[in-house]
């Protein structure tokens, strides 16, 4: 069965197994393609329900590249030299490449100039089943990035990687907001972070804050919910669950969502109590 629950393993499990659809085809695939796309399709997940896999963008190198390409791109590898990369060579610098590469893909994926987008279907294109990897690189180049001006290519790419936002940029944005009581603006930033990593529990749980502080109850306990399905510390919801419905004026409910915080987690008891017996009074 698949291993849905294992982050980590699924991860590890999408990227060999794209590794091994893509060799099936093409043999001995340009490194770049083979791991970019790798990587690209990283968090695809499967849904039982449609029987299908599921997208999920994967900018688990995006902070790391964004680093990588402040001041210019200085510390950036050479277009040509990631077109061509070995696996020796990419040893040699690990720490660029494999971000550079998922980068690669991401930008000729995602750019809204379709003369980008040409490249990497023409890249794709010019690949030969059983070609040597050198003869790969040099079609994958000749018919497809040759054509193009390569320093002008690489302002393009800067310009992209900065218009793309990691999901702890948007999280962070978002608590930022919150912390000045822009809730319109943290819903913003929360409602786009929740999009771009569908299994975490911190987008929903602010949700939850921002429409408790609203009045807007039955919305933060549908959100509070959310994120302790998503894993978040019980405690931590039972507790906002709590004061959410004593707010709500559902005193019962109240009190027992209260109690399950102060038994399952030490650092709750004393406000827990003190709350259920300003509750009780």
């Amino acid at each position: 069965s698949y291993a849905a629950d294992e982050e980590n393993f699924r991860i590890s499990l999408n990227h060999q197994a794209f590794i091994q659809f893509l060799r099936a085809f093409i043999s001995h695939p340009p490194l770049w393609i083979r791991e970019g796309f790798a990587v690209y399709f990283e968090k695809v997940t499967f849904d039982p329900e449609s029987g299908a896999a599921e997208y999920n963008e994967n900018l688990a190198w995006l902070d790391t590249l964004k680093a990588l390409a402040a001041d210019g791109g200085a510390r950036l590898l050479p277009l040509k030299d990631v077109l061509s990369m070995t696996v020796e060579g990419a040893r040699q610098n690990i720490e660029v490449f494999y971000p550079q590469a998922w980068g690669v893909v991401s930008f000729l994926m995602n750019s809204p100039d379709r003369e980008h987008t040409r490249i990497l279907w023409d890249a794709v294109a010019a690949l030969r089943a059983d070609a040597p990897l050198d003869d790969n690189v040099r079609l994958v180049y000749e018919r497809s990035f040759k054509w193009y001006d390569e320093g002008f290519l690489a302002e393009e790419f800067l310009g992209y990687l900065e218009t793309r936002r990691s999901f702890r940029a948007v999280l962070g944005e978002g608590i930022n907001a919150y912390a000045d009581g822009k809730l319109d603006a943290a819903e913003e930033a929360f409602t786009a972070a929740a999009d771009m990593e569908k299994g975490n529990f911190m987008p929903p749980y602010y949700l939850g804050l921002i429409n408790y502080a609203r009045k807007n109850y039955s919305v933060a306990e549908h959100h509070y919910k959310t994120a302790l399905e998503k894993g978040a510390q019980p405690s931590l919801i039972y507790y906002a669950l709590g004061v959410n419905f004593y707010a709500d004026n559902r005193r019962d409910e109240a009190v027992s969502y209260l109690k399950i915080a102060g038994e399952i987690d030490p650092a709750y008891r004393q406000k827990t109590e003190d709350l259920i017996n300003r509750i009780l009074k």
